[in-house]
């Protein structure tokens, strides 16, 4: 809470399970109950533990106007100055270059579109974009569970078939679960898909000590031959390797009325800022 009060209410379990030592989620299931309690005491200045005999006779509300009458006010708080990832460079013939398909992607997205990346250096290109109003942007950082983007792609369009669903994925993940597009196919659903390709596993490369060593590699797929393989007739499919091509596609994208799925070939090296700042540190990973 330091400069900037912050108060954090998390709930638990119901006492109950918490006696018995019950294995239930939201735990790493041994019935440890206070240890995320514990892990969090060296960073926050205050904790309490509420439950009935501490607070039996108060309310929520009660606890929180007395917590505000304690804290001191601040009146000269800076609001935070919201940018976007700047104009998109590159033209023609040039080459995809991070700094030319992170910004383009952040352009392409709608008010209410519903974004979804996988872990890796797609969803570290997109983490700073600025997202139009009413749009959400879902990504795993948590667990990094790479393939996680597709099938949960197709998860958010069943929840939300009103909204636009825009799916960014690198090809090494894509390949763990890429048969669920044919999913969007049987129920008639309509992505727009982005499958970067660069040539395997970047973000592996980028922290590892051989970055050219066999295991970040990935088989050569045929990917704009997917959808239609998979039962996605009628899909606008496209394999863009330059800028022209990619600003075409994306035009085209915009206006479909179906499935969308576009092949985006890069560098193997083309890495998003924030990608190429874990690499810069990736020595302290092996101290």
């Amino acid at each position: 809470m330091l400069a900037k009060e912050i108060l954090n209410l998390v709930g638990t379990p119901n006492m109950g399970a918490q006696s018995t030592r019950a294995l239930m989620h939201h735990t790493l299931g041994n019935g440890e109950y206070n240890l995320f309690q514990r892990m969090t005491e060296p960073v926050v200045c205050a904790q309490a533990v509420m439950h009935p005999q501490n607070v039996a006779s108060v309310e929520i509300g009660d606890i929180l106007k007395a917590l505000a009458q304690r804290l001191q006010k601040h009146h000269s708080w800076k609001r935070l100055q919201v940018s976007s990832l700047g104009e998109p460079v590159g033209q023609g013939s040039d080459p995809i270059t991070a700094a030319a398909l992170y910004p383009r992607w952040a352009n392409f997205l709608r008010p209410n579109d519903i974004l979804v990346a996988d872990s890796g250096t797609a969803s570290m290109g997109l983490g700073f974009a600025r997202m139009p109003a009413g749009a959400s942007f879902h990504n795993q950082t948590l667990w990094g569970s790479i393939g996680w983007a597709t099938p949960a792609a197709f998860g958010v369009a069943i929840a939300a078939p009103e909204r636009r669903v825009v799916l960014v994925t690198g090809e090494g993940a894509h390949q763990l679960t890429a048969q669920e597009v044919s999913q969007f196919g049987r129920l008639g659903l309509r992505p727009v898909i982005f499958v970067l390709n660069n040539s395997g596993y970047l973000i592996e490369r980028l922290l590892c000590k051989d970055p050219a060593i066999a295991y970040n590699d990935v088989a050569p797929w045929r990917y704009t031959e997917l959808p239609h393989a998979l039962g996605c007739d009628g899909w606008f499919t496209a394999r863009v390797a330059n800028c022209g091509e990619l600003d075409q596609a994306l035009d085209a994208a915009g206006k479909a009325g179906t499935g969308v799925y576009v092949e985006v070939v890069t560098d193997a090296y083309a890495a998003s800022p924030l990608a190429l700042k874990l690499h810069e540190s990736f020595r302290q990973l092996y101290k």
